[in-house]
């Protein structure tokens, strides 16, 4: 379906290995969900009309308001737009917590950020992230807050979901002849008894300035249709491999602590 090799994965230094999580690296990369696999292949872009329009953000809290869940096209402004859904049973907020503490872990050269993503999550890069989105590696720059409005727009609609990311970034390639990819993000996820419910939203070309969406990319120019599907690619793989894993990342991390008791 895409480029990725997850069967072909760099080998981890001796260092590396060292690492109670190591083994987790070679843990088989899990698949999206079928409905979400079918939506996000090649040739398959969804209509135009049933995107969220950016300036309509604040609807991702508003439960039935979304025309599709899953998918990804080129808006008639030449922005692109895309959407991906995970479900995950038994997910917590304190698992969501531990996660993201683990991710942020610079031992073993930056191995628990390898294991979330294997080949395609490269490493931190400083204050800023280097992946492979399906083009090639890029590191992810967060455009400072003072330029970004999606934080008020969250903190106004925080009390409608249990966790609501939001960012404005720059995807910045490795070889200067690329030209950057710039994107607004958007995720929030539902807790109850039955687990997670993560929707994440991304406007390709698009920036939130003083709480409103503008355009970032030259006029005349359009965002590449197939880069949209490779970061909706991306980003699914990324969401199914992150719910997979963390319960029993977590489950280990326990084992630990009590082993030093």
């Amino acid at each position: 379906m895409d480029p990725y090799e997850f069967t072909k994965i760099p080998e981890l230094s001796d260092d590396q290995k060292k690492s109670p999580y190591a083994h987790y690296y070679y843990e088989p990369v899990q698949p999206p969900a079928q409905e979400v696999f079918d939506a996000i292949r090649q040739g398959n872009e969804m209509d135009f009309t049933l995107a969220l329009a950016p300036v309509d953000v604040k609807k991702l809290f508003i439960p039935g308001s979304l025309k599709k869940y899953n998918g990804y096209c080129v808006l008639p402004d030449d922005t692109g737009f895309l959407i991906i859904r995970t479900q995950a049973r038994g997910y917590t907020k304190e698992l969501e917590n531990w996660f993201n503490g683990w991710i942020s872990d610079p031992g073993y050269d930056n191995l628990n950020y390898k294991i979330w993503l294997p080949s395609l999550h490269l490493s931190p890069v400083g204050s800023e992230i280097c992946e492979d989105i399906g083009w090639g590696p890029v590191t992810l720059e967060k455009v400072p807050d003072k330029y970004s409005g999606l934080q008020d727009i969250l903190r106004a609609s925080v009390s409608a979901c249990d966790i609501c990311i939001g960012m404005s970034s720059i995807m910045k390639p490795l070889n200067p002849e690329d030209a950057p990819f710039k994107y607004s993000l958007v995720r929030t996820v539902k807790l109850d008894a039955s687990g997670a419910d993560d929707v994440t939203c991304v406007w390709c070309g698009i920036h939130f300035i003083g709480s409103k969406p503008v355009r970032v990319i030259e006029r005349g120019e359009c965002v590449d249709l197939e880069r949209v599907r490779l970061f909706a690619s991306h980003i699914a793989w990324e969401l199914e491999r992150k719910y997979y894993l963390a319960p029993k990342l977590f489950a280990l991390s326990k084992e630990q602590d009590r082993s030093l008791e």
